[in-house]
């Protein structure tokens, strides 16, 4: 069937429930149509609008939409009186059509009739406003508990100035939450060392709030006014201050940042950290007046002025990390990476996107063009260490990550002197797992006779990586030893660039970094089942397909 009006009315005619009062016409940019759907308990009207994409997804959303404004009381409805409906994909017309009449009906029983609510958060869904720049704050957690109508002052940092892309058609200015300063305290924001900023900070005025500023469960306010009965009068007394200062020919800047924060309203997340949302106050229009009463105390009524709101992210570490990481046994633990070339930049890296907190760099090796290809490092970047690099790195990827150690002295794992041997002893007993990817029997000998109190991992790749060996301690090096004398690793087909350079193994980064998720994730998994670390080795075969087989020891 074809996206015609008269398909669509013959369609919808045929639909069981379904009247249709106002004939579908093409307005050129969607074909818009009015029907009624009835059934016992309830008879409702919805606006379709269907747009030409129709079957098929527009920009991720459906193409069809169904719309009451009398319905933004109930769950999953737009400001403009959207319905929020989800259905799977089928490229018949027809039987899309069918999909999401049923996805209507089935909200209808949830939502309309069921009153149902969700206990999941619904971010507040924002009035669109005609500021010149995008702004985004991120927030993390604290070591605090807010109260309603706490107030104080708040720092932020900027993060990054991004220029206009075709999402938000404005420039993007992304900021970080960096403190509060609260009755005489600095409250820090719960980043990593990397992030915590005390130079060039912004400050604003937050207050916490008795709840959500919203109407209709979720869609923020719009003016000031709708603010008045639940703002603190530290807020009334920050606006008044302002206006004086305005008067007094003292207010320097454009716009004056506004935290408001607020518990979110739901019983399942009662160790959720409080939502922030960010509202620009313009010098040029304070929204507040205010009267005197017979006993001459100002008394300040907010105005109906815009609000000029902007985009906050929750960033704690349990939304970071929402979507999946090890598990806590690994995350918490201090992790040391000894080698971060090839194997050690991809275990760092890992570790850093599944929830690691801390971790410490042994190496001492320069980062070369020739190390890119199959390892985390850039070409971008020149010639650096692999530690400097790689700590970048990790710190760009989480704002949780603490390193904690960068040694390039290589000679100290080496060293048959007792005071250094005992020194770095010391070093390596302040961490929970190492992780050898050195590739250096003798530094594996040497770990396993200091004998530290950490676990030692050892992962190695034999040439053309047709094999990983994850040798774990007590005796790590021995087990690494017998688990090589099985395997047959071509020596003799190495890399040999020009000059005077040990050969290296051949592998690409596709076939180092494959079985080292192979490896991370069954330690992963032995150690989330409290099942005992044993070495292993994985074996790979090409003779008809490609497969890869896990070899306990």
């Amino acid at each position: 069937m074809e996206l015609t009006t008269e398909n669509l009315n013959n369609h919808f005619k045929s639909e069981e429930g379904c009247t249709l009062l106002k004939e579908f016409i093409d307005n050129k940019s969607a074909f818009a149509g009015r029907i009624r759907m009835t059934d016992e308990g309830y008879e409702l009207e919805f606006d379709v609008s269907i747009l030409p994409y129709y079957p098929f997804q527009f920009f991720e959303t459906e193409a069809i939409t169904f719309s009451n404004e009398d319905l933004i009381d109930y769950g999953h409805v737009g400001i403009d009186g959207v319905i929020c409906i989800h259905t799977t994909h089928s490229p018949d017309l027809t039987i899309k059509l069918i999909k999401d009449v049923a996805s209507l009906r089935e909200w209808i029983s949830i939502y309309f009739l069921g009153k149902k609510e969700d206990t999941h958060y619904e971010h507040l869904k924002l009035p669109s406003n005609s500021i010149k720049t995008k702004e985004v704050l991120l927030f993390t957690d604290v070591e605090h508990t807010f109260k309603v109508d706490d107030s104080g002052h708040f720092y932020f940092s900027v993060l990054k100035q991004n220029k206009a892309f075709e999402e938000y058609d404005k420039n993007v200015n992304t900021y970080l939450l960096q403190h509060f300063e609260y009755n005489k305290k600095v409250i820090p924001c719960k980043w990593s060392n990397a992030y915590n900023k005390n130079d060039s900070l912004i400050i604003g005025f937050f207050v916490f709030l008795k709840r959500q500023p919203t109407w209709a469960k979720h869609f923020a306010y719009e003016t000031w006014d709708e603010f008045q009965e639940i703002v603190p009068k530290a807020l009334l007394d920050y606006f008044n201050d302002l206006k004086q200062q305005k008067k007094a020919g003292n207010l320097k800047g454009e716009y004056f940042p506004l935290l408001v924060g607020y518990n979110i309203p739901n019983e399942d997340r009662t160790k959720e950290v409080p939502h922030w949302q960010l509202i620009n106050i313009p010098s040029s229009d304070i929204p507040i007046s205010g009267i005197k009463d017979k006993d001459g105390n100002w008394i300040g009524m907010l105005t109906e002025k815009k609000i000029i709101w902007h985009d906050t992210k929750n960033c704690s570490y349990q939304y970071f990390f929402g979507r999946g990481k090890m598990t806590d046994k690994i995350t918490n633990a201090k992790v040391l990476i000894i080698g971060v070339g090839a194997i050690g930049s991809a275990v760092a890296v890992t570790l850093a996107r599944c929830g690691v907190k801390s971790m410490g760099f042994i190496d001492y090796d320069t980062k070369e063009p020739e190390n890119v290809c199959r390892s985390e490092y850039f070409f971008s970047t020149g010639i650096t260490t692999k530690l400097e690099e790689l700590s970048e790195l990790i710190s760009s990827i989480s704002p949780f990550v603490n390193i904690v150690l960068k040694l390039k002295k290589w000679g100290v794992v080496k060293s048959t002197d007792t005071e250094i041997v005992k020194a770095f002893k010391e070093i390596l007993d302040k961490f929970d797992i190492i992780f050898d990817c050195s590739t250096d029997n003798d530094v594996s000998y040497i770990l396993d006779k200091i004998s530290p109190q950490a676990r030692i991992i050892n992962l190695s790749i034999t040439n053309h990586a047709k094999d990983l060996v994850c040798a774990i301690s007590p005796n790590s090096y021995s087990s690494m030893m017998n688990i090589f004398k099985h395997l047959q690793n071509d020596t003799q087909d190495m890399y040999n660039p020009t000059g005077c350079w040990s050969p290296t193994f051949k592998a690409s980064y596709n076939d180092i970094n494959l079985l080292v998720q192979y490896a991370l994730k069954h330690l992963n998994q032995m150690v989330e089942l409290k099942r005992e670390l044993r070495s292993f080795y994985l074996s790979t075969s090409l003779e008809n397909e490609f497969i890869i087989k896990l070899n306990q020891i």
